[in-house]
């Protein structure tokens, strides 16, 4: 039996990203849902490519749009008024395989001057804005065990108050940081 591929594309919006020390990325809480693998999971917003998307950063944006009812078309994103800290994807990230389906994540940044006004839907339980620098104190980055695919493995993962944030999550967030150069220069 074949694999399908399947595409998907998030945002991660960060607010004031040229002031390292203030700036904070935007996670989604999921809401718990049996049928959603990552029911419950820390992560960005975003979602599945469909047909009428223009392309796959369409994808981010209408589906930010549906579960935060945040218009990024509307809102003036730091990394592409500033060619010098222009960071707009980060690079694809494939899920483990659910169902017979690989899903390839695609993550594109935004950032903001200011927290936007947030109207959750239904796929949402709730938004959690973080500190970026909690990210950089290496105190904060623990291991913890996870039940992946019937084994049990100690991953690395955040703990932010009663959140826990890991796998491609954390590997994206990782990548922000891989970059931070670039990021604020």
């Amino acid at each position: 039996m074949s694999c399908k591929k399947i595409k998907a594309a998030v945002s991660i919006i960060i607010v004031k990203p040229n002031a390292p020390n203030d700036a904070q990325v935007l996670l989604i809480e999921r809401s718990k849902n049996k049928n959603d693998p990552w029911s419950g999971h820390m992560a960005f917003p975003g979602g599945r490519y469909q047909d009428n998307d223009q392309d796959i950063l369409s994808t981010a944006i209408r589906e930010t749009l549906e579960e935060i009812g945040l218009d990024l078309r509307k809102e003036s994103s730091f990394f592409e008024s500033n060619k010098k800290n222009h960071i707009p994807r980060l690079s694809d990230v494939k899920t483990l395989k659910i169902h017979e389906k690989n899903i390839v994540v695609t993550p594109f940044l935004f950032g903001l001057k200011k927290k936007p006004e947030i109207v959750i839907n239904k796929e949402v339980q709730q938004v959690v804005w973080i500190p970026l620098k909690f990210f950089l104190e290496s105190k904060n980055r623990k291991y913890s065990n996870f039940k992946i695919n019937g084994e049990v493995l100690s991953l690395p993962c955040y703990f932010y108050n009663d959140k826990v944030i890991w796998g491609i999550t954390l590997s994206m967030i990782d990548e922000i940081f891989e970059n931070l150069d670039k990021l604020f220069i």
